[in-house]
């Protein structure tokens, strides 16, 4: 009878054992997932990394001491501390965000002139204010593509109402309208550049993406010449995609670990 019960207490925890292991099995298919899925219908950020290789595991103070670092050695020697983005609240990790975070997506922050091809992409000055200040108000806080990453892979804190703002192409716009008013409420924006319109009129100067930089802003790949990628070759592929992160990681410094594909 004695060995009986040894073998139903055995029985026991080797189904308590199963039942832990496929929990714990089910939470990482979750947060794998999440790292899958973007949250925007309009603008998809991808986390760039060489395949086969493994991402380092650091703690929160690893990574919030990082970030400072990083903030630090990217911001201009006169730019006063109150100009910059809000820190991450301190603390333990809270728990993952159950909902997806959401992503703005603009282009030109002013009125289209007359005769532009695509009108919706320009949003006037005044009203790209107005939506800051009402998403401000409704307790929004942005953040960058890569806190929202760190959020869904390893659970690092996040304001309780976290949205990202991204700006494609690179248009002079963004640094003249844009950034002074996300610097006013200290957020970041994210600048999806395609590096063609570091030499174009209208486009944005070396100089100003190292201010915008410099304010806190995260750098995302955007191609090189904004193609419809699926009319070119491998080569011409490697060189757009590839490419594009190689020379911005080259110019500006900064990490590019995100790509957003280019619209047509």
């Amino acid at each position: 009878m004695f060995w009986l019960g040894g073998l139903a207490v055995l029985i026991i925890g080797l189904a308590v054992f199963a039942v832990h292991s496929y929990g714990e099995s089910k939470a990482h298919k979750v947060r794998h997932d999440w790292a899958q899925v973007g949250s925007s219908k309009h603008d998809v950020g991808v986390k760039s990394s060489e395949p086969g290789s493994k991402q380092p595991q650091r703690t929160d103070a690893e990574t919030d001491k990082q970030r400072t670092e990083s903030l630090q050695q990217n911001s201009s020697s006169h730019r006063a501390a109150n100009e910059l983005p809000r820190p991450l609240p301190s603390g333990p990790p809270l728990k993952q965000h159950s909902d997806p975070i959401p992503i703005l997506m603009y282009h030109v922050i002013k009125h289209p002139p007359a005769g532009a091809p695509y009108p919706d992409l320009f949003v006037p000055a005044d009203l790209f204010t107005s939506q800051m200040e009402a998403l401000a108000k409704d307790g929004y806080t942005a953040v960058t593509l890569d806190q929202s990453y760190s959020d869904w892979e390893r659970g690092v804190r996040l304001p309780d109402k976290p949205i990202v703002l991204t700006f494609d192409d690179g248009y002079h716009s963004v640094y003249k309208n844009a950034l002074p008013v996300l610097r006013k409420l200290r957020w970041p924006g994210v600048l999806k550049l395609a590096v063609k319109n570091l030499k174009v009129e209208g486009g944005l100067s070396s100089s100003h993406v190292k201010e915008l930089i410099g304010s806190g802003w995260e750098l995302g790949a955007h191609t090189v010449t904004h193609p419809d990628l699926t009319t070119v070759d491998g080569q011409r592929l490697r060189e757009e995609i590839a490419g594009s992160r190689t020379e911005l990681k080259k110019r500006f410094g900064v990490p590019v670990n995100f790509f957003c594909y280019p619209w047509f």
